[in-house]
């Protein structure tokens, strides 16, 4: 008796959208080149927090400066987050591939297998070579809903 009230729920509840209110967030950890691509990064977050748009998850990346000149002590925090996240977002700009930090935030996705999605600002843009070999799904122009489809597929 329960289960097809459940499904009658779960049936109204998607017809309605109120199925976000239940659905847990997907944790993201967006990788990219601070200096020129911080604006695709705030467009994403601002894109979830917009009840207008579906996408929808949890920022888990580390935007503010981690408060240390130790390299390995800044690597382990940025692991932490890493593995921490269901989807691993890495936009790619015109200078991405040139990014020492970037290839290395890739390569922890990859060893901690995360689900990697690249999101191409334009085609002609270099990719970081170690995102090559990395199973991406990859995103071309920065569209919403591609880019959706993408972290939930």
């Amino acid at each position: 008796m329960i289960e097809p009230l459940v499904r009658l729920f779960v049936s109204a509840a998607a017809i309605f959208g109120v199925y976000k209110l239940f659905a847990r967030k997907k944790l993201i950890f967006i990788s990219y080149y601070h200096d020129a691509d911080k604006h695709y990064k705030r467009l994403l977050t601002a894109w979830s927090a917009n009840e207008k748009f579906s996408l929808d998850f949890e920022d888990v990346s580390t935007d503010i400066s981690i408060k240390s000149e130790n390299a390995e002590y800044i690597k382990r925090a940025i692991s932490d987050k890493i593995k921490q996240c269901d989807v691993f977002v890495v936009l790619i700009g015109k200078k991405s591939h040139k990014r020492e930090w970037i290839s290395w935030e890739i390569s922890k996705a990859k060893k901690y297998g995360k689900k990697i999605v690249a999101i191409k600002e334009k085609r002609s843009h270099a990719s970081p070579e170690e995102l090559l070999s990395a199973g991406a799904e990859w995103v071309y122009g920065f569209e919403e809903k591609k880019i959706r489809a993408a972290i939930e597929s």
